[in-house]
């Protein structure tokens, strides 16, 4: 996970604490604490767990944050008090590099754009070998699109440890979309397109784009990329459509077309 990535995912955990230093309460019944406030168990418990692994997975082994937000298990109104306030100064000395980002972050993955590059050239010579099959077996042929995602979701695990498929993606324009797959650690979301018959490329275009600004919403996606696969070649210009799409929002959007 790269820096920016890192201090968005901090700034979601500090709004969830503050929210839930809004729930607090005074334990009439305690007497082992004075003045004993308490904020809601059920949003605390799975809140702090979360904060807990998330600054183990940042920062290295020898900091002393590491121990002081594992220290802040209660859920009292001071432990949660706290652990915002850690997170506060993790987020500051992240942003001005006074903390160092664990190296050898298992979040981290610096190729990820040279191992999606290698599956986008490669898919098909892969589809291609699964036509011929030791003693006429069932071949696994690419009819639609379907069929180009379930192959490729195999794919993915060669690079990539966590890839969850059919993530939802909040509502835009009273319609529902998902991406066909998220790789959570590097928080990309990957979409895989198949030309349909007689599928003009502005068609395609104008579903790429609705496409990108309904997952740009989405909370663990910092980029989309879309693989469009076209055996058949029924797109007139591809390079000239690829080219286009990647202009429009170069920071979130990018689009891979191969037919060969």
């Amino acid at each position: 996970m790269d820096k920016p990535s890192i201090l968005k995912e901090i700034d979601v955990l500090i709004d969830e604490g503050n929210g839930i230093l809004k729930t607090k309460w005074y334990d009439h019944e305690s007497c082992w604490v004075e003045n004993d406030w308490q904020v809601d168990d059920s949003s605390f418990k799975p809140w702090i767990i979360g904060v807990i692994d998330f600054i183990g997975n940042i920062l290295p082994e020898d900091s002393t944050y590491r121990t002081e937000i594992k220290s802040c298990r209660l859920n009292s109104f001071k432990h949660c008090e706290t652990a915002v306030s850690l997170l506060g100064r993790i987020r500051t000395g992240i942003e001005n590099e006074r903390i160092k980002i664990k190296a050898d972050n298992k979040n981290e993955n610096k190729n990820y754009e040279d191992n999606l590059k290698i599956l986008f050239d490669r898919f098909h010579r892969v589809a291609r070998q699964l036509k011929h099959r030791h003693d006429s077996r069932p071949t696994f042929d690419m009819d639609d699109e379907y069929d180009v995602q379930d192959l490729f979701h195999g794919l993915l695990y060669i690079y990539f440890d966590d890839v969850r498929s059919e993530e939802s993606n909040p509502s835009f324009a009273g319609a529902n979309s998902r991406g066909d797959f998220l790789l959570a650690d590097e928080r990309i979301i990957v979409e895989i397109k198949k030309p349909r018959k007689k599928m003009t490329d502005a068609k395609l275009g104008e579903e790429i784009i609705i496409d990108a600004a309904r997952y740009k919403t989405h909370p663990s996606c910092d980029k989309l990329i879309c693989f469009v696969y076209d055996p058949e070649e029924i797109l007139r210009n591809p390079q000239g459509l690829m080219n286009d799409l990647n202009k429009q929002d170069p920071d979130f959007l990018h689009v891979i077309i191969r037919s060969r």
